[in-house]
């Protein structure tokens, strides 16, 4: 069935780098489909000086510099939605697919049915990633997402644990939920033969990936890697994507501070890592549904994490990957990652029963034919 789509998002969803690149992988794997893709606002692909207007809108958004026009929040929003709407009266759409988007949703007019795609709710952001300044900033965010949920025929959540938020905290209609986990941000699939590569290093290699340093808990991946030293195991860990707090002297811990997937030599350096790596460590203190375990399942590397959030959905104990409690500590991570690493046998199964869950279940391709499914059972409800 072709269905016309209008992809709808305030941020750039033809930029890797933006919201973790998962709107870019999302508009990229719905386009395989049989659909036609009608882009609403105004995404642009990113150039080689997009980091420096990056910058730029930053030093604006922190009044570093002076600008004679000063919009607030809702005017943006506001000049977007005018954009969305003329849009929509030039192309014929069946539907609105809105990703993360409740804050544009609570602004749009439209009579076309709506799809809302959320990995959280508010009130699990509250509790969990603690942002919002004040109250009030949190009722409004709650205020949006009622909106959002109230406009939408048909909710998608990447994992139960949202999903029951909604009911509970938003009033959902639960017959209105469908339940979809994402895929891997990778622009290929690696061949079966490159995830056993790692097999013929006898270092235990460890890999993290995370903006935030405390959130991601990288005071216990220190722990845990000085756990791996006392044991007398070869170790080394390379970090991706911040800078430890606490400063790190020790040539077995390569600090990696960004890597921009939109730059072939860094995308290449972002995913030899995965063929070069045993165990994707991550013990976060607060998480929705990280796509970063979907990539490294892709190459067989299976996730140490915790389990916390949406992570429940992603991670099957002992198939692609374990988790712990939050209480966990250094000691426990280094233990467990032992016990599999010395059992070659049962490391190998691991590595295999990664790679399927991505094969299967978390991947862009698997993700697109269950959303292109739940698109035609929405046009048909208005037939």
């Amino acid at each position: 069935m072709s269905i016309r789509v209008g992809f709808f998002s305030v941020n750039n969803y033809l930029d890797k780098t933006s919201f973790s690149g998962a709107l870019y992988y999302m508009y990229q794997a719905l386009a395989k489909q049989d659909v036609t893709i009608t882009n609403l606002g105004t995404p642009q692909k990113p150039f080689l000086g997009l980091n420096i207007i990056k910058k730029v809108k930053k030093l604006l958004k922190n009044n570093i510099i002076n600008t004679s026009k000063n919009l607030s929040d809702d005017d943006n929003y506001q000049d977007f939605i005018t954009i969305v709407h003329k849009q929509l009266e030039k192309n014929n759409c069946d539907l609105i697919f809105a990703p993360i988007a409740s804050k544009e949703l609570s602004f749009l007019k439209s009579n076309l049915p709506i799809i809302f795609l959320s990995d959280a709710t508010p009130e699990l952001i509250k509790n969990s990633y603690q942002i919002y300044k004040n109250e009030k900033e949190y009722s409004l965010a709650c205020e949006t997402e009622l909106m959002a949920i109230s406009k939408a025929q048909t909710l998608i959540y990447t994992s139960q644990w949202a999903a029951d938020s909604a009911v509970s905290n938003f009033n959902a209609d639960p017959n209105k939920i469908k339940i979809v986990c994402l895929g891997a941000n990778l622009d290929f699939t690696p061949p079966v033969s490159q995830i056993y590569e790692k097999l013929n290093s006898s270092k235990l290699r460890l890999l993290f990936i995370g903006g935030n340093w405390k959130r991601k808990g990288g005071d216990i991946v220190l722990e845990t890697f000085n756990s791996l030293i006392r044991f007398g195991i070869d170790v080394e860990l390379v970090i991706v994507g911040a800078i430890p707090t606490n400063a790190v002297n020790d040539s077995r811990i390569v600090t990696i501070p960004f890597l921009n997937k939109n730059k072939p030599s860094d995308y290449k350096k972002y995913v030899n890592l995965f063929r070069q790596s045993h165990f994707l460590i991550s013990p976060t203190r607060a998480d929705c549904s990280p796509l970063v375990f979907s990539e490294a399942n892709a190459y067989g590397v299976p996730a140490i994490t915790t389990n916390i959030g949406g992570i429940p959905d992603l991670i099957k104990e002992g198939i692609n990957g374990y988790t712990l409690p939050l209480s966990a500590s250094g000691d426990k991570y280094a233990q467990l990652i032992l016990d599999i690493f010395n059992d070659q046998k049962t490391y190998k199964l691991l590595i295999e029963s990664s790679r399927k869950e991505y094969e299967t279940r978390l991947n862009w391709d698997v993700w697109a034919q269950q959303i292109h499914s739940i698109m035609a059972q929405s046009i048909d409800k208005v037939k």
